[in-house]
């Protein structure tokens, strides 16, 4: 009797130390994982600053914006494709449409920016010039717009007419603006929620002033 007894107090020990390793290993688990989360937040102040000034930085040399330059076939050829392109394709090429020079992103054109960027070597990677179907409002994350680290995020960048209300975005005087979010494809929206509430105010807090309906980050309300 002594033997079993002693056989099972072994038992119960070895059983709490297999917990206690288990539950150091979770713990682990679980810092790791916050950690990766904020560096994947935190890659989108840096990107949203690096894709600003690459966009000031192509101005000032082609003194045009990319997307809306009125010649970029000149420099890159014309995609055989057509402009617009009757279909879409998933392969990046260099040829290209010209934008109508008018000095806003609008339409088609939120898509051939980041093409001409690239073209003019300004951001890396390899994207498309049109947009993932007959009409505008399909971005393709890593295709015709750039991925971002967070999973399922992407950026678009176009110009927003000044608003008043009855939008999905708070009043306000907007002109070209980087959107992030998720792509969706509905017709009312293009870029979806990525981040929970809180991983937003921490975004906003860091570069602006924490509220979701002012400056210079602001969120959207369809959502």
């Amino acid at each position: 009797m002594t033997s079993a007894k002693s056989s099972g107090g072994f038992s119960l020990i070895g059983l709490a130390i297999v917990l206690v390793i288990i539950g150091l290993i979770v713990g682990g688990i679980l810092v790791a994982s916050s950690m990766i989360r904020s560096a994947q937040i935190q890659s989108v102040i840096s990107d949203q600053d690096f894709y600003r000034k690459s966009v000031q930085t192509f101005k000032d040399k082609y003194q045009a914006l990319p997307g809306d330059m009125p010649n970029a076939t000149t420099f890159w050829g014309q995609d055989p494709a057509g402009c617009p392109a009757a279909s879409y394709s998933a392969t990046p090429h260099t040829t290209t449409c010209n934008g109508d020079g008018n000095g806003r992103i609008e339409g088609a054109e939120m898509y051939l920016v980041w093409q001409h960027l690239t073209n003019a070597g300004m951001i890396t990677g390899g994207y498309t010039d049109m947009s993932g179907s007959s009409t505008y409002n399909y971005p393709i994350a890593g295709s015709n717009v750039p991925a971002s680290q967070v999973p399922l995020g992407a950026y678009i960048l176009y110009f927003q007419s000044p608003l008043n209300s009855g939008t999905n975005l708070f009043p306000g005087n907007y002109g070209h603006i980087i959107m992030f979010g998720t792509p969706v494809q509905n017709g009312d929206s293009i870029m979806g929620p990525i981040l929970t509430p809180s991983e937003a105010l921490l975004l906003d807090s860091k570069i602006d002033d924490g509220l979701p309906g002012t400056g210079n980050v602001t969120t959207s309300l369809i959502y």
